[in-house]
């Protein structure tokens, strides 16, 4: 950035350029102040990303553009909807204890928040899945939900939709 120096106003003062608006800034500041965007993608192993189909109601993990697993789940009811949207996994707990207002479920295994309070976990309190019949959450059966697990990592993109 290039230097200011002050100019009186009308009995206030504003910041004046003293150099070039345009100057490149000192290689010693460019490099205490990187750059907020990361850097582009590199040739690797394509992005993960689930996407879960409310209508169809399953969870689909894919690599790049191919899917990997899809697995049946149950999401929000008619009460509870799921939130529809493009999101990521913020956090991943093995065991935690989901608390609401009219629920407790303890030591629920496989939890990826995406959106709180809004997470992907196993439902070992439920038999059967396809239907939506949650309070918000992407519920999937235990052995569902161990691999996602184990295959997810905190950023990978979760897609919701219709």
């Amino acid at each position: 950035m290039g230097a200011l120096s002050v100019a009186a106003l009308g009995g206030g003062v504003r910041p004046v350029r003293a150099d070039p608006p345009h100057s490149d800034p000192p290689p010693s500041i460019a490099f205490r102040y990187p750059s907020l965007f990361p850097p582009a993608p590199t040739v690797g192993a394509p992005a993960r990303r689930i996407r879960v189909d409310l209508s169809e109601q399953q969870l689909i993990a894919f690599e790049g553009d191919t899917p990997v697993r899809a697995f049946p789940v149950s999401t929000g009811d008619a009460t509870h909807p799921t939130l529809v949207g493009r999101f990521a996994v913020q956090h991943k707990y093995e065991r935690i204890d989901l608390i609401g207002a009219d629920y407790y479920y303890h030591d629920v295994p496989y939890v990826m928040a995406f959106a709180r309070p809004f997470y992907i976990h196993a439902a070992p309190w439920r038999a059967e899945f396809g239907v939506p019949v949650s309070r918000g959450c992407v519920t999937l059966a235990p052995a569902d939900a161990a691999w996602l697990f184990a295959w997810a990592e905190v950023g990978t993109a979760v897609v919701i939709q219709w």
